[in-house]
């Protein structure tokens, strides 16, 4: 029954794995001070429940190995957990409450902690294409212990009435470590969602920006052939002299060439222009290639070709121009980036398998998370733009200090009073409980038969 149980509980951990472990907390429960089979019986329902589960209700998502390694884990949090909660369940009669409680804080941040930053760094061994956040990892653990705590507590009596546990009087400091938790990781989860959100927004806004910088370009270019092709249709040999003065207005054309086409890109170029921007030149070659993306001297160019006139023997006279990708960018995105300065622009070749960078901005970790804004296509090929955070992206690290301290500070200030009282409480029972002992000592020493009664003269024994 207990297999069965822990298995099903599974379920409910293998679609959102990162959030608080159900199946971990209920089989730890089941298995405190209940013996060796019943413990083992949960261990084993909580391995097969996430291997089986995860493979086959996953499938695509995560490979089998990761799912071993979630599920040993979580079998073995099983049993630290159900040992956590019977030490702190243990000698309710002798150990003040606020010694189980601290107790119980101390051994399940170790777990928590320990767990959650080991099952991180198994899976990213495993498979670098899993992801986990050992941080909500943490959480997670620590949060199912104080779950798990609380069952323990209440277990064998009314929740909702009176009657009292052993140990029933750290409930409530458990509530209050728990609400602690769930509130710190909620506001980290709003917080992350926030900036989600935000970098979704900056993403599009980026594409739609730099789409539109290249549409201008382009129109200009065509524009500015037309004016060129009676000029190089009479005399091909002034091209240097006509394109210049283009190069030097544009922000971002750099190169430009006049060739001969026969399928309206592979040509052979004649004259070769550039601004200056390369030291040594752009080699014939890079301009004559049927790729729309090239480089020289380690910079990008993006490449677009305009048919300029036909030509009496076949084919047409091509205009090739070359455009820098990072000047490209940057005018495009100015405004954009010029207030958010918290972002970088990532262009991604997506040909490549996995995609690579073509060019991206220097401030930026390579490691870091990147949201697509989206294709484009320059020339013949398509990239993918991606926009990705910085070190400054987000909320204040300031400011998310003071707000998790601050909750973290009302959660011990509450329950170090509710300790307090506990410990009170206890006192006083232990000291009603050594006065009865008292009072039956002597009622047993007295001769005879012996009365006890209240001021109202009725008889309790």
């Amino acid at each position: 029954m207990v297999f069965l149980v822990t298995f099903a509980s599974t379920l409910l951990n293998v679609r959102n794995w990162t959030d608080v472990k159900i199946a971990v907390a209920l089989a730890a429960v089941l298995c405190v001070d209940r013996g060796f089979r019943r413990t083992s019986a949960a261990m084993i329902g909580v391995f097969s429940g996430h291997v089986v589960f995860g493979t086959y209700l996953d499938v695509g998502r995560w490979p089998v190995s990761s799912w071993i390694i979630v599920g040993s884990l979580a079998s073995l949090g099983v049993w630290v957990l159900s040992s956590i909660l019977f030490a702190t369940n243990a000698e309710v009669t002798t150990r003040l409450p606020s010694r189980r409680i601290l107790g119980f804080i101390g051994w399940s941040a170790i777990f928590a902690i320990v767990g959650g930053l080991l099952e991180s760094s198994l899976l990213a061994l495993t498979d670098a294409s899993v992801s986990a956040s050992g941080v909500d990892l943490v959480f997670a653990m620590a949060i199912t212990a104080c779950l798990g705590a609380i069952a323990v507590t209440r277990r064998g009596s009314d929740w909702w009435k009176s009657g009292r546990s052993a140990g029933s009087e750290l409930l409530a400091p458990l509530m209050v470590v728990l609400i602690t938790l769930v509130g710190i990781q909620v506001t980290r989860q709003i917080w992350s969602q926030r900036d989600d959100d935000r970098l979704e927004v900056l993403a599009r806004s980026v594409h739609a920006t730099l789409n539109a910088q290249w549409e201008r370009e382009t129109d200009v270019l065509r524009a500015r052939a037309e004016g060129l092709a009676p000029i190089l249709a009479f005399d091909v040999s002034a091209f240097a002299e006509v394109i210049l003065p283009y190069l030097d207005e544009s922000d971002v054309a750099v190169a430009a060439a006049v060739g001969t086409s026969s399928d309206g890109w592979t040509s052979s170029s004649t004259t070769i222009v550039d601004d200056g921007t390369f030291p040594g030149g752009v080699p014939e070659e890079l301009l004559s290639v049927s790729e729309s993306i090239v480089s020289a001297d380690g910079s990008p160019l993006v490449l677009e070709r305009v048919d300029l006139v036909p030509l009496p023997d076949g084919g047409d006279l091509v205009l090739t121009v070359a455009f820098s990708l990072p000047e490209l960018v940057q005018a495009a995105t100015t405004d954009v980036i010029g207030r958010f300065d918290d972002i970088g622009i990532v262009v991604l070749d997506p040909v490549e398998s996995p995609a690579v960078d073509v060019w991206s901005d220097s401030n930026i970790d390579p490691d870091d998370t990147r949201v697509l804004a989206g294709p484009m296509t320059f020339g013949r090929s398509e990239l993918v733009i991606a926009v990705s955070p910085t070190q400054s992206f987000g909320s204040q690290k300031s400011t998310m200090a003071a707000v998790l301290g601050l909750e973290s500070g009302l959660g011990v200030l509450l329950g170090g009073v509710l300790i307090f009282g506990a410990n009170a409480e206890f006192k006083m029972s232990q000291e009603r409980r050594r006065r009865e002992n008292l009072l039956e000592a002597a009622l047993d020493a007295t001769p005879g038969s012996s009365v006890v009664f209240d001021t109202d003269f009725r008889i309790l024994a």
